[in-house]
């Protein structure tokens, strides 16, 4: 039996536009290469040039000008420049360097002309020559790693000393420094450092406002192999109602009832162990952490970027959360009144919390979680989520993709 013509060109359609498709592909693709071969060829090679240039003046630095005092760095200078294995160790790094960029300077040129610019016998002998690099390097760096690292542990442990400032009247605290700052609670102000000399001599201490500002020096010149050690402060206080802690600041509070604002930005890490009635929290940045231990009234939580906050089962009165960015929240324990407003990528779980009202804002792709509420209010719009167990008076106002879910509790 005969195929239709018709039934055999219906088939036959999807193939022909496939191929139209590929056909024009390749034709943009044989007009465009060239100019394209040429154009990634000319900022491969230059990328190679200054790359090669950049090294080559560091390394030349770095075997003949050593002691410069551009030059900052934790190893021990006075060791490595009166030892032949550094010399060594620093030739073979070159090699380990410049070889691969020797032979992507060859597939640049390679793209340019459109002609095989590569050499067999060279490349043999630069492949030969990188292989002998890595060996010898790591025969070098097993010699000297450990007479290095202890060195460096030696200088580090000698150096240690301890500053004591009497400052006063603050009872609020910014830290930016690499720091491991201890707050405790005490009848007298009193702050002593602990730590390696040069790390001491590159932290400020001001008073500003009532507030005790502890910041860091960069450092000056050109940083080789620059280990920073975290000096110990320890800051007594009769009262402290404000700590704000940026950078890679690490920090500690113990007691304090007053009203308490806690701020962390970057990669700030916090533990608190507190004995406020009203907390406020604020958290935003690449990674900030706080580990809360309190029993507050009132608390409110703002979160932002990949903020992580870890609390206690809580038992408050009113908890307002704002939320924002990708930031993740979990709590637990009861709440008279809620008031949650999410945006972003926020994902707020609040199942394990017992709270009688609720009112939510939920934009952008938030998600919020409930458990059982006597009184629940929301607004939600954009692409959010809302998800319960059950409400007995409800008002909700949903737009655009905004999604409501009931939570079976036999399946939870």
């Amino acid at each position: 039996m005969e195929k239709s013509p018709i039934f055999y060109k219906i088939l036959n359609l999807p193939v022909k536009i496939l191929e139209a498709i590929l056909v024009t592909i390749k034709k943009i693709w044989q007009i465009l290469w060239p100019v394209s071969r040429i154009f990634l060829g000319a900022c491969l090679l230059v990328a190679m040039f200054f790359s090669f240039l950049a090294f080559s003046i560091a390394v030349v630095v770095f075997i003949f000008n050593i002691n410069s005092p551009f030059i900052v760095s934790d190893l021990p200078i006075d060791y490595l420049v009166h030892s032949p294995l550094y010399y060594l160790g620093m030739s073979a790094l070159y090699l380990l360097v410049v070889v691969p960029i020797v032979l992507l300077f060859q597939l640049a040129i390679t793209m340019i002309r459109n002609k095989n610019s590569f050499s067999n016998i060279l490349n043999i002998f630069l492949v030969s020559i990188w292989f002998l690099a890595i060996i010898f390097g790591s025969a070098v760096f097993g010699r000297m790693a450990p007479t290095v690292i202890e060195k460096i542990e030696a200088k580090k442990n000698s150096e240690i000393i301890i500053s004591e400032f009497d400052f006063e009247n603050f009872d609020k605290i910014y830290v930016s420094a690499n720091v491991d700052l201890k707050i405790k609670e005490s009848p007298d102000f009193f702050v002593k450092v602990t730590g390696p000399t040069e790390e001491i001599s590159r932290l400020n201490f001001a008073i500003e406002d009532e507030q005790l500002q502890i910041t860091q020096k960069r450092r000056t010149g050109w940083c080789f192999f620059c280990f920073d050690y975290q000096p110990e402060v320890e800051v007594y206080s009769p009262g402290l109602d404000s700590y704000v802690g940026v950078g890679n600041s690490q920090g500690q509070i113990l007691g304090f009832a007053d009203d308490m604002f806690i701020n962390l930005g970057e990669s700030g890490r916090l533990k608190a162990d507190i004995e406020s009635k009203n907390i406020i929290l604020k958290l935003s940045g690449i990674s900030p952490f706080l580990d809360l231990e309190a029993d507050p009234e009132n608390l409110k939580i703002e979160l932002g970027g990949f903020s992580r906050l870890d609390l206690d089962r809580l038992d408050l009165d009113f908890l307002e959360i704002i939320a924002d960015n990708f930031s993740r929240l979990n709590l637990e324990g009861t709440a008279v009144e809620t008031d949650a407003t999410l945006a972003g990528q926020a994902d707020v779980d609040l199942l394990g919390l017992k709270t009688e009202k609720v009112s939510a804002n939920l934009e952008g792709n938030s998600q919020l979680f409930l458990g059982n509420v006597s009184d629940l209010k929301v607004i939600a719009e954009d692409n959010s989520k809302l998800e319960y167990i059950n409400a007995i008076e409800q008002n909700f106002l949903l737009k655009n993709n905004a999604e409501l879910i009931v939570i079976d509790q036999a399946i939870r």
